[in-house]
């Protein structure tokens, strides 16, 4: 009598090539490092954890627009501060980072008993929309050139402010 076998072994995948080269893969992890510090802070501080923690508690159904948000200010602090080092992380690169960081956002509200991970589904798609809206609105903000305070039509023309003095600070001391 012949048996027949209930488990067959799956057939041996062919190594991939992996999709990203390695520049882009560094410039990808320095981008979550980036975030989780943001995010979580400094190992022996928790307070960033925690107002995190108190951002999802207070989220009243509209966890998937407040996990959006968080996720987008992370990022457009992370670009802004490239930029500022005369770098720019690309839009793909922002884009799979801001996944990762959704993931991490919810697990940590089904941890905190914010939601059900049965609701993960809808966050997602919910913080990924509100993520990219709300980045949109803070990189246009951040492009716009500082615009000068008007001064009214009657205003008299402003001083330039008065040099600093030596020991200024010390004499309204009293020193």
């Amino acid at each position: 009598m012949k048996t027949r076998k209930r488990f067959q072994k799956p057939p041996v995948q062919k190594t991939r090539k992996p999709n990203v080269n390695p520049q882009d893969q560094a410039m990808y992890d320095q981008t979550m490092l980036a975030a989780r510090r943001v995010l979580y802070g400094d190992p022996n501080d928790d307070t960033r954890f925690r107002m995190v923690l108190q951002r999802l508690s207070g989220a009243q159904g509209q966890l998937g627009s407040t996990i959006g948000q968080i996720t987008a200010v992370v990022l457009s602090n992370i670009a802004g501060a490239a930029q500022k080092q005369g770098k720019q992380v690309p839009g793909y690169i922002l884009f799979h980072a801001g996944q990762e960081i959704i993931a991490d956002l919810i697990e940590i509200a089904i941890a905190g008993k914010f939601m059900t991970r049965a609701q993960s589904g809808a966050v997602m798609q919910q913080a990924v929309l509100e993520g990219m809206k709300t980045y949109k609105q803070a990189q246009s903000i951040m492009q716009q050139p500082a615009q000068p305070s008007p001064t009214p039509p009657n205003a008299p023309p402003q001083q330039p402010p008065a040099p600093m003095q030596p020991g200024l600070v010390n004499a309204a001391r009293g020193a």
